[in-house]
């Protein structure tokens, strides 16, 4: 991670990560994705129909 002082806010540091710090986060993001398609593969279609309505109508909530 490099640490640089905010020339908006002296008090604030802007941190951006490293190139291995960005190829580390692309894997767990990568394994994230997996692991949540392979426990819905064998889902109940309706069931995962349900699912979708559920989230589509939480994430339209204000």
């Amino acid at each position: 991670m490099a640490r640089q002082v905010d020339p908006g806010n002296r008090r604030n540091y802007i941190l951006r990560p490293t190139s291995q710090g960005r190829r580390i986060a692309g894997e767990a993001e990568r394994r994230g994705g997996d692991a949540f398609t392979e426990r819905f593969l064998d889902g109940d279609v309706a069931d995962l129909r349900r699912l979708a309505e559920y989230s589509a109508r939480y994430n339209a909530a204000d």
